[in-house]
């Protein structure tokens, strides 16, 4: 059903562009049948786009929680390669699944408590374990329901939760299975990030600049380790507890690693199947192009704005997905609105950073954690954010004629080829 895009020839200077996951360009792309036929020309500005009218709108629940390719992904896993190993950078903990004959075993170590969360293939459960009366969370999967597609689903999330860990990423404490059943002992948290997205409607500039910084650091932390999230979005952030500060109402942690990827370095590791939440999805993503992590960045982008405006960047009045896919790749995000007049010039200009249509010219996730207004900083004091692969290649290019010419001055006798930037004496 999907088609994926080859690279072709590369022109000389491209493979720049792949270096930090950009796209060699080309002609128009096919797109997932799902999403219908569209074209894109990368777009390499960040500047300030001209204002214009707003076709945005503030997000009912079913609007944000409707996922148009998610759901295709999570019932057709089986049709994608994606690598499910954990990532070799990272050493997995010994974790063993303790295997129990009936699900009645697994009250002599914990008591169950009222539901959580339910789904249609599982519900979690509040739990305490009764050596130490710790709370946790007991995800319950039946494996009959859930059917082969979720099944590896759940070994996705648990191989790569076997190798985390980090403050901001959800914790697995234990792994049980029956013939029928998994259960999965999580930390316990109260309620997701899309939960207080809804009570308050939208939050202030200080509270998203706490929420982007921590689930920068937790993307910063999986990409650092070949880890892809690909769908990450309001709900699938929880709100823990923070050990050291009971007060703190914005303790996030990253979880649903059912469609996170494993990716090498280099080319031949980019990745190509079509998956995420279409609200949140990168362009190259719609584009069905070759891509990286970047694609996890636009993620944080698109949430970073909604939660400082309550409005998507991207909207459709009729929720038409082609004109989503549309707008997601030829129009620019809009700060004209009244909802704007407060907000930070720093701040504007991170989103710009993350919202970059080109992969290649797009902020990385640790890149964000040095940007001015993560560190707080008022003004913008010269270039912020990330130089693009090309100007450092010009620094470069600058600095090595300059020793050239400086280790020929120093040389009593020879002569200098500054063509081929070396020195004959």
């Amino acid at each position: 059903m999907f088609t994926s895009a080859g690279f072709g020839h590369l022109e000389q200077g491209t493979l720049v562009l792949l270096l930090r996951g950009g796209t060699p360009p080309k002609g128009p792309s096919t797109l997932p049948v799902a999403l219908n036929r569209l074209t894109f020309s990368p777009t390499m500005e960040v500047d300030l786009p001209a204002q214009k009218e707003s076709r945005q709108k503030r997000p009912n629940k079913a609007e944000v929680s409707k996922d148009y390719v998610t759901d295709f992904i999570r019932n057709h896993l089986e049709l994608f390669e994606t690598p499910t190993n954990p990532s070799a950078k990272l050493k997995v903990r010994n974790l063993v699944t303790l295997k129990l004959c009936k699900s009645e075993e697994l009250l002599k170590h914990y008591e169950l408590g009222k539901v959580i969360g339910q789904g249609c293939f599982g519900v979690v459960h509040e739990a305490v374990k009764k050596q130490d009366n710790k709370p946790w969370a007991i995800k319950i999967m039946h494996k009959s329901k859930a059917g082969q597609s979720r099944l590896q689903q759940l070994q996705r999330e648990i191989n790569i939760l076997k190798s985390v860990r980090h403050d901001h990423i959800i914790h697995l404490e234990q792994l049980f299975e029956t013939p029928n059943k998994y259960f999965l002992v999580m930390e316990k948290c109260h309620g997701e990030l899309y939960d207080v997205f809804i009570k308050e409607k939208r939050l202030a500039e200080n509270e998203t600049r706490t929420v982007v910084t921590r689930l920068a650091d937790a993307v910063a932390y999986l990409h650092k380790s070949d880890i892809v999230h690909r769908d990450i979005k309001l709900e699938n952030i929880l709100m823990g507890t923070n050990p050291q500060d009971p007060n703190d109402h914005l303790y996030i942690k990253l979880t649903d690693f059912g469609l996170s990827a494993v990716k090498g370095n280099g080319v031949e590791n980019m990745l190509n199947d079509c998956c995420g939440s279409l609200q949140y999805m990168a362009p190259e993503i719609i584009e069905n192009r070759p891509y990286s992590q970047q694609c996890d960045v636009w993620s944080i982008g698109v949430l970073d704005f909604l939660l400082l405006c309550g409005f998507w960047p991207f909207y459709s009045e009729n929720q038409c997905e082609q004109e989503v896919c549309h707008l997601i790749l030829t129009e620019e995000p809009s700060y004209s609105g009244w909802e704007w007049q407060n907000i930070s010039k720093p701040a504007i200009h991170l989103l710009q950073k993350m919202l970059n249509k080109n992969p290649a010219f797009r902020i990385t996730a640790a890149e964000i954690l040095n940007h001015p207004w993560i560190k707080g900083e008022a003004k913008l004091e010269g270039q912020s954010g990330t130089q693009n692969i090309l100007e450092l290649m010009k620094i470069w290019n600058t600095e090595s004629k300059r020793d050239s010419h400086e280790n020929c001055s120093n040389t009593s006798s020879g002569a200098c080829d500054t063509g081929n930037e070396k020195c004959v004496n």
